[in-house]
């Protein structure tokens, strides 16, 4: 078989071309791919040569960073607390041609927005490409090389104007990261961290980063989040401060002290911050004692430039801090808290977490005189007030408070508790709007002719819930009766400029809402004050609502311009 085989080798050499041919062929062969990569280099020249006659690839690099902006701007990511909203929409421009990639890749400010994730080589590349640009970097990514980080502080982090970062305690990163204490950060306007840790951990750890004022002079905002904030002094320039749990060995003079010098102040998020303040147990507790009185041996501070004030904390800590606050009518104030156990005597609820008057007044003066609309709901764990101004120059504010309860004296919490506070707290406000939320009933003609009497200009009613509602018409009637219009002695009628009424839930009773409403609306309309609009959305087994449509709605219509009766299934 071998012989065989070599056989026919051998006859296959023999029939094969001679030497000379074959380096003849391979020469060939040399020369047309030669003349190929010439004939391609050729016509791309020709290509680059026609592009470039094209508009397109004429515009002045302005032009083109101009539309890179502008696409960078559209396709911007949604932003959190943790990170950099960097696009990099932009990198997709740079196939339009060679000349935009130029220049694109001759920009350092295109290169400046780093958000890194698990790429090493994409932070190599910008951190070369912006060159001295200042840089705004994010990471989010827990497995990035962490020798990359220590270098970017040794080596950019005089260039860093934004940071953000995620980190977990005792994770390789806090090792990293806690070389923020030492790294030049002189042009750092925007620092965001946040670090995962337990209460325990926490408490344990000193997490202290070294945020002071001498090295951070140009800081505008600082989010933080179970951070350690030991120097006052770096609220001087900010505008935006967020601040969640943490720990402190500052006392809260020391914190208001600060607020007051920190004239620039716009946004400020407080979350399980205000506890870590040494001295606020103990401040809060006299604050009781002495509801509205000045504590401290300082005066409040005034934010003139706040637009936005969240806060989260127990109703007595938010009473606390804002007694020691001066907003301006334009803030919008979202407070967050959990009412804690009432004693057997304790029968407030919202006043709790709010100052007394006068310093109520003084703290939020949006109560006084802003305030069109009211939006109240109570229910079992929840007691949630929203209120609405509308100032002469325009601008909307907002106080917002949402407290968690569930009972108060062994009772459980309905609009009678809320009912009175809201009278109480928004007295000096020119409502016309309300709209309440929640279980009626222990609300009656009383509590109803009281709110008439305090929002005397409310024209939009709106109720949801469940129980009777029937004492609302018989208040809003009330006297009309047995007076006449032409009685020059006769007292006005309640709320004479309400238009729209709105209700809807389960409401009981409901062949009697239907009388009774009918009646207050002829009686009103006696006087001259007939509605725009009556909406009714009601839940009822025992009503035909057909039979009441028939019944009341051929009537309604002579004295309510848009009437709608409907079942909510």
């Amino acid at each position: 078989m071998s012989d065989d085989f070599s056989q026919d080798n051998d006859e296959l050499r023999k029939s094969s071309p001679p030497a000379t041919v074959r380096r003849e062929i391979a020469l060939r062969l040399t020369q047309i791919e030669e003349q190929m990569s010439g004939l391609k280099r050729e016509q791309q020249a020709l290509h680059t040569q026609w592009n470039a006659t094209l508009t397109i690839c004429r515009l002045p690099p302005e032009i083109i960073l101009e539309i890179f902006a502008q696409f960078s701007a559209e396709n911007r990511p949604r932003s959190d607390d943790t990170r950099v909203s960097a696009s990099v929409g932009w990198t997709k421009l740079r196939l339009v041609s060679r000349y935009w990639n130029a220049v694109a890749c001759a920009t350092p400010g295109l290169w400046r927005q780093i958000d890194v994730h698990q790429c090493s080589s994409w932070l190599a590349l910008c951190l070369e490409r912006s060159q001295n640009a200042t840089l705004d970097v994010s990471f989010f990514a827990s497995d990035f090389p962490l020798e990359m980080v220590e270098a970017m502080f040794s080596l950019h982090g005089h260039r860093l104007r934004s940071f953000a970062v995620r980190f977990t305690l005792y994770s390789p990163w806090s090792d990293s990261m806690f070389k923020l204490r030492v790294a030049n950060m002189q042009a750092l306007e925007s620092l965001r961290l946040s670090l995962r840790t337990t209460e325990e951990e926490l408490v344990a750890t000193s997490n202290d980063l070294n945020l002071t004022h001498s090295r951070l002079p140009l800081l505008h905002t600082l989010r933080l989040r179970h951070g350690v904030l030991s120097d006052m002094q770096v609220l001087s320039n900010l505008r935006v401060l967020h601040m969640t749990g943490g720990s402190s060995s500052l006392s809260i003079d020391q914190f208001i002290a600060a607020l007051a010098s920190s004239w620039r102040l716009e946004h400020i998020v407080l979350k399980g911050f205000l506890r870590r303040l040494a001295g606020w147990a103990s401040f809060s507790a006299l604050l009781v004692e002495r509801r509205g009185s000045l504590m401290l041996g300082q005066p409040p501070a005034v934010l003139s430039r706040l637009t936005h004030l969240e806060v989260h904390e127990s109703p007595t800590l938010l009473s606390a801090f804002l007694t020691y606050l001066r907003l301006p009518v334009n803030a919008t104030i979202y407070i967050d808290g959990e009412v804690e156990l009432f004693d057997e005597t304790a029968t407030d609820i919202l006043p709790t977490a709010l100052p007394s008057a006068p310093v109520l007044y003084a703290a939020l003066p949006v109560l006084r005189g802003s305030i069109r609309k009211v939006t109240m709901n109570v229910w079992p764990g929840t007691y949630e007030v929203d209120a609405f101004a509308s100032t002469l120059d325009s601008l909307h504010s907002r106080l917002s408070v949402l407290l968690a309860t569930s009972i108060i004296n062994n009772v459980e919490v309905r609009l009678s508790h809320g009912m009175p506070e809201l009278t109480s707290i928004f007295s000096e406000s020119p409502l016309t709007d309300l709209q309440l939320g929640g279980r009626y009933a222990d609300i009656n003609q009383e509590h109803w002719e009281n709110v008439f009497k305090t929002f005397p200009d409310l024209e939009t009613i709106s109720l949801q819930g469940e129980d009777c509602i029937v004492a609302f018409w018989t208040a809003l009637s009330s006297g009309l009766d047995d007076r006449h219009p032409d009685d020059p002695d006769a007292p006005p009628p309640l709320c004479p400029q309400l238009k729209h009424f709105v209700c809807s839930g389960n409401f009981d009773n409901a062949a009697t809402l239907f009388a009774t409403m009918y009646y207050s609306l002829l009686q009103r309309a006696k006087w001259g004050l007939s509605m725009r609009s009556l909406r009714v959305f009601m839940a009822d087994d025992t009503v035909d609502y057909t039979e009441m449509t028939d019944v009341y709605a051929s009537q309604l219509i002579d004295i309510v311009d848009v009437v709608e009766f409907s079942e909510l299934t």
